[in-house]
């Protein structure tokens, strides 16, 4: 009886007496097993495959062609248990323009914030409670230089809700335009609502964003 090299299956040499019947059953037997062993590893596979999905990154972005009054994230899964938003953003107005956030699309006085910011070499800082929402930083307007745009990030733990009531977050932003706009801003803000939480709204206090602004979320599940 020979068998093959790989997976060493039966078969009928040369040198075998002629017995059909046995020699298919074998080597049917033998596929069997070896298509069996490979089943049982794919499924291990999937199954792997599957956790690696499940604990992320969760990614969207939004890209701007056009003026766009706001961004909305939707849909965004409930049991992330950290969140982050970056941006790269200018404004249609004058100035620099305020950036804002809300949570489930909730516009009632549900936020507060407190931020420290320098503004060429001028510090200053401000609360912010029981607001429609909550500040974030600034970004240059249209009276910056042409193409300057600013950049920032916000990250949020405990998007999951561990607690029974309170979102909270901290960001720091930026924009430098030697000699026109220097700002550092930071800020650390909260919504006061219960969970589950499952869609972010980024707009201006003032004007629109302008084509080029570009938002990115990124989310972990572990």
């Amino acid at each position: 009886m020979a068998t093959t090299p790989t997976y060493g299956w039966d078969y009928q040499g040369l040198s075998d007496p002629p017995n059909g019947a046995l020699l298919g059953e074998n080597l049917a037997l033998d596929a069997e097993a070896t298509v069996s062993g490979i089943d049982t590893r794919l499924t291990t596979a999937e199954s792997d495959i599957n956790v690696i999905q499940a604990i992320g990154p969760y990614t969207a972005r939004t890209i701007l062609s056009g003026t766009q009054a706001a961004i909305t994230f939707s849909s965004i899964p409930s049991n992330l248990r950290r969140l982050k938003l970056f941006w790269t953003a200018r404004g249609d107005t004058g100035g620099f323009p305020d950036l804002r956030i809300r949570v489930n699309n909730d516009s009632g006085a549900n936020y507060h914030f407190e931020y420290l910011q320098g503004n060429g070499a001028v510090p200053s800082s401000a609360p912010g409670t029981s607001g429609t929402s909550a500040q974030l930083g600034f970004i240059p307007g249209v009276t910056a230089t042409p193409n300057s745009f600013g950049a920032g990030e916000c990250t949020i733990v405990g998007w999951d809700s561990p607690h029974s009531i309170w979102l909270s977050w901290v960001a720091t932003s930026g924009m430098n335009v030697p000699g026109t706009l220097q700002v550092v801003h930071a800020t650390t803000g909260s919504y006061i609502v219960a969970g589950p939480y499952t869609r972010l709204d980024i707009f201006l206090g003032s004007g629109s964003f302008v084509s080029g602004s570009d938002f990115q979320l990124e989310g972990w599940y572990a």
